[in-house]
């Protein structure tokens, strides 16, 4: 069992947890868009966002955030997704979710206690940013430290995949010249 597992919660019914976790009015999660022109990546998909909508979760996604990926604003909607283009009404979701690191305009509208989640890049953040989210008293979680109890860090894992898999692209384009 794990160290987080509070035994008195696991026999709860579902409706009453969700109450008593999330309180009444639900949990919000943002999800924005990358900065990355090139990057193909969305931390959430349709598919996922009506299972978290599904429990009670109220979904809001930037406009085009999955785009690059073929997911088109209407799956999200679809799913059960706020489609929007305020990033000040995204930077008000209890949780926001980015595929590229947050930067220091966005992490300045972000409110205390507020989870930020996104690969840091922490050798490559700003000190300004860090800074500031230590200021914020913002949870940042960095995707790329993500660890199972096993050891694993399946986000780095998924990156190194598809770099070895560009790589041979990559290489085999050389071979040529």
């Amino acid at each position: 069992m794990p160290e987080l597992c509070i035994p008195e919660i696991a026999v709860v019914p579902k409706e009453k947890l969700q109450e008593s976790v999330l309180g009444k009015r639900g949990l919000s999660i943002s999800v924005l868009k990358s900065d990355c022109v090139a990057s193909a990546k969305v931390p959430l998909t349709p598919m996922g966002v009506s299972a978290l909508a599904a429990s009670g979760l109220k979904i809001r996604l930037e406009q085009g955030a999955g785009m690059q990926s073929s997911y088109p604003d209407s799956q999200y909607s679809e799913s059960g997704a706020e489609i929007t283009s305020s990033k000040d009404s995204l930077m008000k979701a209890d949780i926001v979710l980015k595929p590229s690191p947050f930067a220091a305009d966005e992490i300045s509208k972000a409110k205390e206690g507020q989870t930020l989640i996104s690969p840091l890049g922490i050798a490559r953040a700003s000190r300004e940013c860090i800074e500031l989210m230590l200021r914020k008293k913002v949870v940042s979680i960095a995707m790329e430290y993500i660890q199972t109890e096993k050891g694993f860090y399946p986000i780095s894992q998924i990156n190194s995949e598809i770099a070895g898999r560009c790589a041979i692209f990559a290489g085999a384009g050389l071979l040529g010249k």
